[in-house]
């Protein structure tokens, strides 16, 4: 089992109330593995064929339809779903499930995370609970 790693924040003596309260993050232990089991439970497809028109090309590899993000008239935002990822060729705008929602939904990642979490049936872990 690896060691727990240390909240980020403040060099030691300083910081909010010696060292207590809520960290920077808002009280959330979410670190890079929980992160990832977020990104690997969202179905990168299904989140953004709500807002966009997909349709699959190569057996499901690739998901294409007309970009979000700038007056698009041929098909040239393309989701990976074995990657994780989305990107228009056009505007050059991509990212993953994280980066989706934080655009679309005008949100900070954090916010981002709990719903992507929720979406997924995921608790969110807490710090110092």
């Amino acid at each position: 089992m690896p060691a727990p790693v240390p909240p980020a924040g403040p060099a030691q003596g300083g910081g909010q109330r010696g060292g207590q309260g809520t960290p920077p993050n808002g009280g959330f232990a979410a670190g890079d593995d929980f992160k990832e089991s977020v990104r690997v439970a969202t179905d990168l497809v299904g989140l953004v064929g709500e807002k966009v028109r997909l349709q699959s090309r190569n057996g499901g590899r690739d998901y294409v339809g007309l970009c979000p993000f700038h007056d698009d008239t041929k098909p040239s935002f393309h989701v990976y779903p074995e990657r994780g990822t989305y990107r228009c060729w056009a505007c050059q705008e991509g990212g993953d499930c994280f980066s989706w929602v934080m655009q679309v939904e005008r949100m900070d990642f954090r916010e981002a995370l709990e719903l992507l979490a929720r979406r997924a049936g995921l608790e969110i872990p807490r710090r110092g609970g």
